[in-house]
């Protein structure tokens, strides 16, 4: 579904929706694109950014921009978010966490981590090490994980720079990751809202190929706002299932205890009449032997005494709760990333010479990338190998280039 196609959608969802957001307070981690970067001025930034857009959307009490331009997920750069989600309010009813664009920028293949060690200042373990955090510390808090938007710049410097991952290895680390600790998450990079590799969506919504102008920020507002009211609803209805499901139980018990209380009634009448049929014949048995002793009388009356098993309860069926299964398929396969012999995230991409252009449009803070080829920060790695593996992705790269400028048009 293109731009303008969505935005339809998403303005109907919000039309008639009928949820209260009125007092929640919302919170908004995230980088350069939540702060509202590429706006002219600081009074811009405050009316035309997603979070503002969105408090006035749903009409929530309170929406705080934790968005700071040049920062990440993982610990790649300075303010990343598993070192400031802290920041965020106690109080706070709702978490968006948007990230991922700058972490693309420079992320290695060694950078990435493995599901099994998540070890810090990879972006396995800070990603992990984030949700942890925002689990722990914000319990009553609904946590939702948005995916980074596509952005053509990110194609452009893996041309340079093939050693960097793809944006596709970030947001099924980031996907993976929230299934297992049970976050929502509003996929922004497969929704087709915002690409830039379309160049419709350059013109007239993100003019540098990676941050938004105020229709793209209203846009992006009006999906995420969209997209929590689909989630609420949804958990709406199957809270609802859940709540038949349960009365249903409880109907079905009271139904099963009850036809035990009629057996119970009948089994109770049919000893009363036992016990005043026996106090006939005791009648009967003194009227007849007057000259008999009081305690033979007694003991030939034929009274029988009530059964002891008469009147007790039968044993309910158990009955057992049913427990969602969590789906562990994205998790397997994310875990399988590191062993993936083809990295590469190809899409339709404009003019090769038009989206160069871009780099002299790029904002400095994205181009000061952090290099990690230090002693103390990566691993020795044989020359000789490096050279090689080096040769052939770069080689893969213009394959895949070639491929993309041929399917053009």
């Amino acid at each position: 579904m293109e731009t303008v196609e969505w935005n339809e959608a998403d303005q109907v969802v919000i039309g008639q929706s009928t949820l209260d957001f009125s007092d929640k307070k919302i919170a908004c981690l995230g980088d350069s694109i939540t702060q509202a970067a590429n706006l002219e001025s600081m009074e811009d930034y405050q009316q035309y950014s997603y979070p503002t857009k969105l408090a006035e959307i749903l009409g929530a009490e309170e929406v705080v921009n934790l968005g700071i331009g040049g920062s990440s997920i993982g610990r790649y750069w300075q303010d990343a978010f598993v070192d400031r989600y802290m920041d965020i309010p106690e109080d706070t009813d709702l978490i968006l966490v948007m990230g991922g664009t700058n972490d693309g920028f420079c992320l290695h293949r060694e950078n990435v981590g493995n599901f099994e060690e998540r070890s810090p200042r990879t972006l396995i373990g800070d990603l992990n090490e984030l949700m942890r955090g925002l689990k722990e510390n914000y319990p009553d808090a609904e946590v939702v994980f948005v995916t980074p938007l596509p952005n053509v710049l990110h194609d452009i410097l893996r041309k340079d720079r093939p050693e960097l991952m793809s944006q596709r290895v970030i947001v099924d680390s980031m996907i993976a990751l929230a299934r297992e600790y049970e976050f929502d998450v509003i996929d922004l990079y497969d929704s087709n809202l915002l690409d830039s590799h379309d160049a419709a969506v350059i013109s007239n919504y993100m003019p540098d190929g990676v941050h938004c102008n105020p229709d793209g920020y209203r846009i992006l507002a009006e999906h995420i706002a969209a997209d929590l009211i689909r989630l609420q609803d949804s958990q709406d209805v199957e809270d609802g299932e859940e709540f038949l499901e349960a009365e249903g139980m409880e109907m079905e018990a009271a139904s099963e205890q009850g036809m035990e209380s009629e057996s119970d009634a009948g089994q109770n009448m049919k000893s009363e009449a036992i016990f005043d049929q026996n106090i006939e014949s005791e009648s009967d048995s003194a009227q007849n032997m007057e000259s008999v002793e009081t305690s033979e009388s007694a003991e030939n009356t034929g009274y029988k005494e009530v059964p002891d098993n008469i009147g007790k309860d039968q044993n309910l069926e158990d009955i057992a709760d049913s427990q969602d299964i969590v789906d562990s398929e994205n998790i397997e396969a994310a875990e399988n990333i590191d062993d993936s012999e083809d990295m590469t995230d190809p899409r339709d991409i404009t003019e090769l010479e038009a989206a160069e252009n871009f780099k002299s449009r790029i904002p400095t803070d994205i181009l000061k990338f952090r290099e990690r080829d230090t002693a103390q920060d990566r691993d020795p790695i044989d020359m000789e190998a490096k050279k090689t593996n080096e040769e052939a992705a770069d080689a893969q790269i213009q394959k895949d280039m070639t491929m993309e400028v041929g399917s053009y048009g």
